[in-house]
C-alpha cells in the first residue's frame, strides 16, 4: 500500500513522537525503529528539509519533531518522502472523456482515496498511542520471539522452527517429523 521508504519515515516520526521535545540521534532512532542507519539519515534530512523535523548539532544534538505530534499527519510524512499517488486517467485508455477512468481504475482510485483520507486523518500522536497503555506495543518489525512458542531443543529461544514450505514445525520441539530439521542437523552452526 505504501512504500518501504514511507513506512521507515513513519517509524521515525512515531519514534520521535513518543519523545516530544527530545532530540534523538540517527543511531538511537535506527535502533528503536530497526531501519538501516545510513538510509534513515537520508530520510531524516528529507523530513527536516520539508519542515517536519528539526535537527540540532553538537552535544545532545539529533532530530526532533518540528511540531507537536498531534499536529503532524501520517500523510504529511508519507508525502514528504514518497508522495501518495492517485490515478488521474485510465492507464489502458478505456475511460470516456467525461469520467476519465474506466470502471476498474475508478474503483482502484476510490480505494486509494479512502486510504489517503485515513492517513490524512491520522496524526503521529495517534500512532504513538496512549502513553500509559498496558497493551504490548508493536516492534519494528514484529519480532518472532516470545510469541508463545515453546523452546526448541535444536534452536532454543522460543522462536518457531519452520519446515521447508514455511509451515511451523511441531510445537513440541520434535524435529523428527519436520522436513527442514533433517537437513538442518547436518549443517554446522
Amino acid at each position: 500500500m505504501i512504500s518501504q521508504t514511507a513506512e521507515y519515515a513513519l517509524r521515525a516520526a512515531v519514534c520521535l513522537g513518543s519523545r516530544p521535545g527530545q532530540s534523538l540521534t540517527v543511531r538511537e532512532i535506527a535502533k528503536a525503529t530497526r531501519v538501516p542507519e545510513s538510509y534513515l539519515a537520508k530520510l531524516l534530512q528529507t523530513l527536516s528539509r520539508v519542515g517536519l523535523l528539526i535537527s540540532r548539532r553538537g552535544f545532545q544534538g539529533g532530530f526532533a519533531l518540528a511540531r507537536n505530534p498531534k499536529q503532524i499527519t501520517a500523510l504529511e510524512v508519507i508525502n514528504a518522502v514518497d508522495p501518495f499517488k492517485r490515478i488521474e486517467d485510465c492507464p489502458m485508455g478505456l475511460g470516456d472523456r467525461a469520467k476519465l477512468l474506466c470502471a476498474l481504475h475508478r474503483r482502484i482510485d476510490e480505494s486509494m482515496a479512502a486510504v489517503e483520507r485515513q492517513f490524512r486523518a491520522c496524526t503521529i500522536q495517534e500512532l504513538v498511542g496512549p502513553s500509559n497503555s498496558d497493551s504490548a506495543s508493536c516492534t519494528f518489525p514484529r519480532e518472532r520471539k516470545n510469541m508463545g512458542w515453546p523452546k526448541c531443543a535444536v534452536r532454543g529461544g522460543g522462536i518457531p522452527c519452520l519446515t521447508r514450505n514455511g509451515a511451523a514445525a511441531p510445537r513440541n520441539g520434535n524435529h523428527a517429523t519436520a522436513p527442514i530439521a533433517v537437513a538442518a542437523r547436518g549443517r554446522k552452526r
